[in-house]
């Protein structure tokens, strides 16, 4: 992130699954991170909206080195993964061919992991074996 320069980003006021509490983030465009986020009562939101300055907050900042840079995302099939397995025998497969993948800045959303929706076969339309989410942020300019 460079500073004094303008990025595009959204502003999001959101609400969990409490009336009485607002979350708000803003995301940087590009990167798709949200890179700071903090939470408000409502009533504390509707002063802020309403012109009561100074308004103090909690927050948590992430990401800042990713602001600016492109987020680049592709899926690979691994044909050694073709069934359900453990957990145990799942990460050994992972680890083996990860270095086969991660290459370029590419690395796999570890997110992701477990999830047997991602298991192609049979009926699916592509080639068999588990589909993993790979991501990488790449300078722009």
């Amino acid at each position: 992130m460079k500073e004094n320069k303008k990025y595009m980003g959204e502003f999001i006021i959101t609400h969990g699954l409490s009336t009485t509490t607002f979350e708000i983030s803003v995301e940087d465009v590009l990167s798709r991170t949200r890179f700071i986020e903090f939470s408000m009562s409502a009533e504390d939101l509707m002063l802020a909206l309403t012109g009561q300055g100074n308004m103090k907050c909690e927050f948590e900042l992430r990401g800042l080195d990713l602001i600016g840079k492109l987020h680049q995302n592709r899926d690979v099939t691994i044909p050694e993964i073709t069934t359900y397995l453990s957990d145990k025998e799942f990460l050994k497969i992972i680890e083996q061919v990860r270095p086969r993948y991660e290459v370029d800045g590419w690395e796999m959303d570890e997110q992701r992991h477990f999830n047997m929706h991602m298991l192609q076969g049979g009926y699916a339309v592509g080639p068999v074996g588990y589909r993993v989410i790979l991501r990488r942020y790449v300078d722009v300019e």
